[in-house]
């Protein structure tokens, strides 16, 4: 009888945090710097990602190199050899990483930004042994082909929606990707983000803010994330996060997940992306404000392991400095993975 008694107090502790454990859920944004397939997908210029035979037999391909203005991206148009051992070794090293994530136990929710198409998001989950049931990508304007996309096994709401970037002029860049999901009863929107390069203006990052806080402002959800690689700085003026996402209003706004780089506490990295000696946050997780306001909580992940970061030498202030930074792929060597590190949160809902 005492025996009984005992497993019954035992198992009578353990039901809040089994409780706690169901309630919860997970989100990782990647950045997998240039997930390419190796076909050329009409009206792109994606022609640094292709077998160099096909370039070769390709007028078209040469052309196009000889107007890249940076010199080692216009040499890579024309000497790099993406054939199906390269794409194949991309799938397998970027797999790994996440399927690492969180102990071991990949993201309940995969946003993903640097995927050219359906195909190669299809192939990195089926070879890369991922198994995702739900897949969404849908084909924005971006020039050079490359989209956002966004996995998870939760059952999808409703249809995903692509929303554009507002200009006078609209330009040709990754749109904001739209997604919602049940998830324990409650409706979860999700926004994939890729916002223009810091080759671009500030105030094209400011309309993408913009953009998002439209769109997140008319979707019927208990929940929004924004998640992504938002190619905002600090410095930007006019900045697209402090002055449109995390600016309070009266409606719904959001908060940050990431923490500051003092709190941060991770032994590997001080950021997610590395840039001429110093560590950013270009990838960032946003929660809405409403949400937490009904007791939503967020844990926060960077997600950085020793394999996927290696030393690198460069000259600062005329000297020789070493330091560690995200470990890129290499196509010639079949090593490496991203230029930027996944970061991921827990999502606690009470």
């Amino acid at each position: 009888m005492k025996g009984f008694i005992l497993k019954c107090a035992l198992l009578a502790l353990m039901l809040p945090s089994l409780a706690f454990a169901a309630q919860s859920f997970t989100v990782m944004s990647y950045n997998v710097e240039n997930l390419f397939d190796t076909k050329h997908d009409e009206g792109k210029k994606d022609f640094t990602y292709l077998p160099l035979a096909v370039k070769k037999a390709n007028p078209e391909v040469f052309n196009y190199c000889r107007t890249i203005q940076v010199p080692p991206w216009r040499e890579e148009c024309y000497t790099l050899d993406w054939s199906e051992k390269i794409f194949k070794a991309k799938i397998r090293n970027l797999s790994k990483v996440i399927k690492s994530f969180d102990n071991n136990r990949q993201p309940d929710i995969l946003v993903l930004q640097e995927v050219e198409n359906l195909n190669a998001v299809q192939r990195l989950n089926t070879e890369g042994n991922l198994n995702y049931e739900n897949i969404i990508l849908i084909e924005g304007e971006d020039s050079r082909g490359i989209d956002v996309a966004i996995l998870s096994n939760f059952a999808v709401q409703g249809e995903p929606e692509l929303h554009y970037i507002d200009t006078q002029k609209r330009v040709k860049t990754r749109g904001i990707l739209e997604a919602k999901f049940e998830i324990y009863g409650n409706t979860v929107a999700v926004f994939a983000n890729h916002w223009p390069s810091q080759f671009n203006p500030d105030e094209l990052r400011a309309l993408a803010a913009k953009k998002l806080m439209f769109a997140s402002s008319r979707t019927r959800a208990d929940i929004r994330i924004a998640a992504g690689d938002f190619n905002t700085k600090p410095s930007d003026n006019p900045n697209g996060i402090d002055d449109v996402v995390l600016l309070p209003r009266r409606s719904i706004y959001f908060l940050p997940t990431n923490p500051d780089f003092e709190a941060l506490g991770n032994e590997h990295a001080e950021g997610s992306h590395w840039y001429r000696g110093k560590w950013h946050f270009l990838d960032r997780i946003f929660i809405d404000s409403k949400s937490t306001e009904n007791g939503v909580r967020t844990s926060f992940i960077l997600h950085a392991k020793d394999y996927m970061l290696k030393e690198k030498k460069y000259r600062r202030n005329k000297k020789t400095v070493t330091d560690i930074v995200p470990y890129r792929f290499k196509p010639e060597e079949g090593k490496g993975y991203s230029d930027h590190l996944p970061i991921g949160i827990v999502v606690h809902i009470p």
